[in-house]
This record gives C-alpha cells, structure tokens and sequence, in this order.
C-alpha cells in the first residue's frame, strides 16, 4: 500500500483522533506504525499532524515521502541473531538475544528477529495485520531477551492474540534489580506514555488525571539476593510497554543497566543491556487446546551481578 499525496477526511459523527483515523482507513497500517512515521509526514491544514489530533470531517491530510510509508514485508536477513526453542506446524516459539529489535520500525532496517526467522520460516511474513510484524503475537524490548510466540498461519495468529487479550498466557520474567528485595509483592498501577518523551512510560498514580493510563499489574517473588541487588520472578498478566520496568522503578528497585529508569545507580561499567529476560510462556495449543510450557534460562552471566 502507497499512501496517496492528499485525502480529504469525510464527515464524521464525533471527533476522532488522527491515528486512530489513519488505522480505520488504511487497514494494513497499525498504531505502532503511525507512531513512527505521522509526525514530520503527515500534515493536516497545512499543519504538522500529530498523533493525538482531533479530526471533525473536512480537512486535508497530505502525505510526505509516501515511498517511504510503504507497507510491506520486509526483506529476511539469515545473519540476524535468533534461536528457535520449539517448532509446531502451526506457531513457533523463539528466543531473541539482548541488543536487536523485535521487528523491523523503519524501511530497509535489518538486524531484527522477524527477518532472521524470516529466512528460515518465510510463511510467517504473510499473516498477522501488519506486514513488518508478520506473525508475531507479541513483543520485547530491544534490551529485552527471552522467549516470543510466532503464528505460522493465520487461524494461530488469530488465536494466540484473543488469547493475549483475553490473559490465557502466563508470561515469566527474572530480573536483576538495584537493592535487596525483603519480599514480593504486587503493583497495581495503570501506565502512560510520557506527555514529555516519546522514550518514557510513567505511572498514573492517582487517577483521573489530565494524563490517561492503561491497566498493568505486576507481581514478582524473590528468587536470589547478592550484594545490593536482587533476582526477581516476575508475572504480568497484563502487556504495557515497559510495563516491568516502570514498576520495579517504582517500588524503588529499577533493573540493573536500566538508565531509563534507574538513574546511574543502576548501571555497571561495560553492561550494554538491561538484566530482564523472558525466562517462560505457558499457553494452550491452538489446535488440541492443551498446555504447552517453554522455558528458557537465565543468561550465564547473571550471577556475577548479583555478587558485585
């Protein structure tokens, strides 16, 4: 799909936001990927569009560089760092290094782990709603490692996303963080995106407020203290972006090389990652409907930090 110069946006019962408007009318398209390319290509009026713009009927939106905002798959990379766990005819279950991206967010990037599962398994590039995430049901950071789900057709990518949204997956982390935990807990916070950077999430402690959060809860146990530092076993039934690491923040034990959220005190010398990897998945089969259970162990070299 090329997006077309100009487009007069028809009328409207109510107010809509400019994203959301761009989603419904260009169905290959995703939130994500207008959160990476509306603003700066995408004016309305004569204006630069922004994402959270509220369109009544009647403006004109124009299209910059529509090369460039093409949707489609993209190109498999065999030299991108991945290994593959378990292999089913209908999904896959992957383990992504440390230091790459999911998937690809700009045109002619490489180096991420759809295209290196691309080469390999090119049917899982023609499903999902998003061609640049082919078959993947969910994400991790880019400092993020651990354990993904790849549907291999349609009918598991259709499932395995009801069964996200309907919390059917049980998702484990460990997590290295800053001081010694006495005990678990559980954080039940809603989170947002940073109204002053695009890199950030915070928490909504006391809604409402001017600013809006989505629903995350966060529970983790104590697995191993060393140190100042502690090795964490988290559950998050919910999937907000940095979810994991806005809530150990919050509780005062940011992860280990989190500089995002843990200030300098979080960081060692030489760490180019940050200490959270996805370590399990349970999830039901999509065909028979019986559990599966994968799981992945900690990096070796874990257990250094923990003595520092």
């Amino acid at each position: 799909m090329i997006l077309p110069k100009t487009l007069i946006v028809p009328p409207l019962d109510k107010p809509i936001r400019l994203d959301k408007f761009l989603i419904t009318k260009f169905p290959g398209s995703s939130r994500n990927f207008w959160r990476q390319n509306l603003e700066g290509r995408v004016s309305v009026d004569g204006r630069p569009g922004k994402k959270s713009w509220l369109l009544k009927g009647g403006e004109r939106l124009s299209f910059k560089e529509e090369e460039i905002l093409r949707l489609k798959e993209p190109p498999a990379d065999p030299g991108a760092p991945h290994s593959v766990v378990l292999v089913d005819p209908d999904f896959l279950v992957v383990e992504k290094p440390a230091g790459i991206p999911t998937h690809p967010l700009r045109v002619g990037e490489t180096g991420t782990l759809l295209q290196g599962v691309l080469a390999h398994y090119p049917e899982v590039g023609k499903i999902g709603k998003d061609p640049r995430e082919g078959g993947l049901v969910h994400r991790l950071d880019n400092e993020t490692s651990g354990l993904l789900i790849v549907a291999r057709n349609q009918e598991a990518y259709d499932f395995f996303r009801e069964e996200f949204e309907k919390r059917r997956v049980e998702k484990e982390y460990a997590a290295v963080v800053v001081g010694k935990v006495k005990q678990g807990g559980r954080v039940d916070l809603p989170i947002a995106h940073h109204p002053k950077s695009k890199r950030r999430m915070i928490v909504v402690k006391n809604p409402p407020q001017m600013i809006s959060g989505r629903e995350a809860v966060t529970f983790f146990e104590v697995e191993k203290r060393g140190g100042d530092r502690s090795l964490l076993k988290v559950r998050i039934p919910t999937g907000v972006r940095h979810q994991i690491r806005v809530h150990l923040a919050q509780e005062g034990h940011p992860i280990v090389g989190d500089i995002l959220y843990g200030g300098d005190s979080a960081a060692v010398p030489g760490l180019e990652r940050i200490l959270l990897h996805a370590s399990s998945l349970s999830f039901r089969h999509p065909k028979t409907l019986k559990k599966v259970r994968v799981k992945s162990s900690i990096p070796d070299d874990w257990d250094s930090y923990l003595k520092s």
